[in-house]
């Protein structure tokens, strides 16, 4: 099921939630937020203004998307759970065709592993995740593979090296949403692999396509066992959660570009680990998905940390994922429940 909340206090629901193929993420483009089901292969496109679902588009057999980005009102690319090409989709025909492969960047079982993407001054930026599969481990190094959107073909991010290569990460195997900074022209990966490793929050110049190594590092122990989802409101400060070793869960942190994670727990939710965060700029908010029982968001202030809502705004099930959502004249969040016993599984295997 999707809800869509409004950002402005009291935060209220404005319109029944809906229901799409499960367990998706969310994605708004082009006045249209998009929900790609990995559990159903199928992509429905949601109209925020009439709060429907004008189109659901079966993915062939087996995809099992794992993100969708959108780089027009007329295509959007998916990238296959166990897939060695992008999936290129045809949003007025629902033609589909395999494009750009990624295989050469696969460990030895051939399967790169495709993660989430990110579209920026016309690349697309793709996660190669490199799982040993059934081992619930990585084999390094992890890479973003960057793709010319105007002519589907790789790019080669050091011409000196042979081959076309991509851009290798610091960090362990990169998952969750990433995040552009146009201010300082950086794309934010959480390159975090599994825990207590040598991943973190990962900084990549979208000028030199190479890596500026890790702005937040799990090996100090900062950030518990494994960092989830995070979200910079500022060039130079940002809110994270993580989950400690001692049980499944999501501390709400702030922090600084500098590596330093502020010692102040903001918040605190027991049974899941928050897979994404989202800042409202309009209203300065920063939204926090609790799950674990106690289902619902918290807001707070994006500049302060202060807790804005005076307890959670309840949601029938945990928040897996949240995006904003323009509607004309104002925004709206929209948001995804699934069961914690899924949230649960999801975060240990993800």
């Amino acid at each position: 099921m999707v809800s869509a909340m409004d950002v402005a206090a009291p935060w209220g629901f404005s319109a029944p939630e809906i229901q799409v193929g499960r367990d998706p993420i969310l994605r708004p483009a082009y006045g249209k937020l998009f929900a790609a089901s990995e559990v159903d292969s199928t992509l429905d496109v949601i109209d925020p203004q009439h709060w429907s679902v004008t189109r659901t588009f079966n993915l062939p057999v087996g995809t099992q998307p794992k993100d969708v980005a959108v780089v027009s009102p007329k295509t959007a690319y998916l990238t296959p759970r166990f897939g060695t090409h992008l999936l290129r989709l045809d949003l007025e025909t629902g033609a589909t065709q395999s494009v750009v492969d990624l295989s050469s960047f696969a460990n030895d079982d051939g399967i790169p592993d495709l993660g989430m993407m990110a579209e920026h001054d016309g690349k697309l930026f793709v996660q190669i995740r490199r799982e040993r599969h059934g081992e619930f481990t990585y084999e390094p190094p992890a890479y973003l593979a960057v793709i010319d959107l105007a002519t589907e073909q790789l790019v080669d991010v050091d011409p000196i090296v042979d081959g076309v290569q991509a851009i290798q990460l610091v960090g362990t195997a990169p998952k969750l949403k990433m995040q552009v900074m146009p201010e300082t022209n950086q794309l934010l990966v959480g390159a975090t692999g599994i825990g207590l490793d040598d991943g973190g929050i990962e900084a990549i110049d979208l000028t030199t396509l190479a890596s500026k190594g890790l702005i937040i590092e799990e090996a100090t122990r900062e950030t518990g066992l494994d960092l989830g989802g995070f979200v910079m409101i500022t060039p130079d400060h940002g809110f994270l959660a993580y989950t400690t070793d001692l049980t499944l869960s999501s501390h709400l942190h702030k922090f600084r570009s500098d590596g330093k994670v502020e010692p102040e727990q903001l918040h605190v939710g027991v049974g899941f680990l928050a897979s994404t965060l989202v800042h409202d700029a309009g209203t300065n908010s920063l939204f926090f998905p609790n799950g674990g029982g106690e289902d619902g968001v918290f807001v707070f202030d994006a500049t302060t940390g202060a807790q804005l809502s005076r307890d959670r705004i309840p949601t029938p099930s945990g928040v897996w994922d949240m995006a904003l959502v323009p509607e004309p004249g104002a925004h709206v969040l929209a948001m995804i429940g699934a069961a914690c016993a899924w949230m649960c599984t999801r975060r240990r295997r993800a």
